[in-house]
């Protein structure tokens, strides 16, 4: 019976290692797809257009944020100083993995 609990996991470990393959070979040809898509003349101007939308929204957004920080100088800075010990804290725990 160990035997065939060995064969199985064999069949089952080169089942997945087959699975795991065609998956990449799938994500690697939907990055060329993606290249290509991103290098057509056609698909730049939208892309240029979307990111020109994103600046508006972005210059708008931060038009909000100065109100607020003036309006509010108290929370400003407490939600500022929260942002700033989560990103260190984010920053701390990367640095320890590598």
């Amino acid at each position: 019976m160990n035997s065939k609990k060995k064969v199985q996991d064999k069949v089952r470990g080169a089942k997945l290692k087959s699975e795991i393959k065609k998956k990449i070979e799938q994500g690697r040809k939907k990055i060329v797809q993606a290249e290509r898509w991103i290098k057509d003349e056609k698909n730049q101007k939208k892309i240029m257009a979307k990111i020109g939308q994103l600046k508006k929204k972005v210059k708008e957004e931060e038009k909000k944020a100065v109100s607020y920080a003036q309006e509010n100088p108290a929370r400003a800075l407490a939600i500022a100083t929260g942002i700033g010990v989560l990103a260190g804290a984010l920053l701390a725990s990367l640095r320890r993995k590598k």
